[in-house]
């Protein structure tokens, strides 16, 4: 599975601080941006229970990027 992984550098810490971002909640703008699918079809594949697994959180429905790039690695 593809690691996601992002460089902060905290003027309080020596070093670069590595973050985790497999575990982040993104929204499906930034699931459609980041993976150049329609929203549509984002809300297409939810309707039909494909796609990455989503949770809707109140109104908006959102992805952790794990679920995500797990999908993803299952599509090749």
């Amino acid at each position: 599975m593809a690691t996601a992984k992002r460089d902060f550098t905290d003027p309080r810490v020596q070093g670069p601080r590595v973050v985790d971002l497999r575990d982040d909640v993104v929204s499906v703008d930034e699931v459609s941006r980041r993976l150049d699918i329609p929203k549509t079809t984002l809300y297409g594949w939810r309707h039909k229970g494909k796609g990455p697994r989503s949770h809707r959180v109140g109104k908006h429905l959102r992805y952790r990027w794990s679920d995500v790039l797990e999908w993803l690695d299952a599509q090749d």
